[in-house]
Parts: structure tokens; C-alpha cells; sequence
């Protein structure tokens, strides 16, 4: 008999592999990358969360492929040097929530010297359409506001 029909949320699992290899599968809809500290949750197109906002753990700094907290989630949680979003496979973010108790900073490149965008503990942005460009971030250590 022919193959089983790969569901949505396999689809998905394998095109976040496919663009981002060396991830762990936790579950049916989660990658791990770099031993836990980054984790990226899937969904399949079809699927509209109205709690995608809080579903963005406590301690993390979350990205939605999707305006409005929808779409595939990346969450971070490592601090103290830059990480770059391509090497997890995010092709640009169109909202954000840092429900860290610290600072972020987002840039262009890892590598380059550039103007740095300061997000605040609690912020939140369903719409980062002008920001999406920004390539790089790094979680940092102190709750100080921008």
C-alpha cells in the first residue's frame, strides 16, 4: 500500500527541518535546537489560536512567523551573546513578546556593528513589519528599561 499522507503538522515539522537541520523533535509539534534553548512550535495553516499571545512562556522571548502571535512560533531563552535567527530557519517575524524580566536587542547581522533596537521587559508587538528585516538578537542580563 501507499505511504500515509503526511499530515499538516508533519508537513510543517519537515519544511523547519528542511530549512533549519540539526533541530530534536520533542513532540508533534516542537523542535528543540541547541539542547533546549531554543525551541520552535509549530502549527499547521489551518489552525488560528487566539491564545497564542499567552501561549509564550513565562522567561522567553517569543517570535511568530505570523502578525498577530500567529503562525510557527521560536522562543529563546539563552542570554548573553547574539544569535541568528537564519541559522534556526525563521524566514521573517511579524510579532514579538519579550515576557522575559530583561531586556532584548535586536540588529541586522550578528557581525555587524549596527544600530541596535531595545525591546523592554513585557513588550509586546503584534505587527513588527518594520522590524521583521532585523537578523539578530541577544537576551540580556538586566532588567533596565530601554
Amino acid at each position: 500500500p501507499p505511504p500515509p499522507a503526511k499530515t499538516a503538522l508533519e508537513q510543517q515539522i519537515a519544511e523547519q527541518l528542511r530549512r533549519a537541520p540539526g533541530g530534536q523533535i520533542i513532540n508533534d509539534r516542537q523542535i528543540s535546537y541547541d539542547n533546549g534553548a531554543v525551541i520552535v512550535t509549530v502549527t499547521a495553516a489551518e489552525e488560528i489560536s487566539t491564545t497564542a499571545l499567552n501561549d509564550c512562556p513565562a522567561g522567553w522571548f517569543c517570535l511568530w512567523a505570523g502578525t498577530s502571535y500567529k503562525g510557527n512560533r521560536y522562543q529563546f531563552r539563552d542570554e548573553g551573546y547574539w544569535q541568528d535567527l537564519d541559522r534556526y530557519g525563521l524566514p521573517w517575524f511579524y510579532s514579538l513578546y519579550n515576557r522575559r524580566n530583561h531586556r532584548v536587542f535586536l540588529k541586522e547581522y550578528v557581525d555587524w556593528w549596527t544600530d541596535e533596537r531595545c525591546l523592554s521587559a513585557g513588550t509586546r508587538l503584534s505587527n513588527t513589519t518594520s522590524i521583521r528585516h532585523l537578523r539578530a538578537i541577544y537576551l540580556g542580563k538586566s532588567n533596565n528599561p530601554c
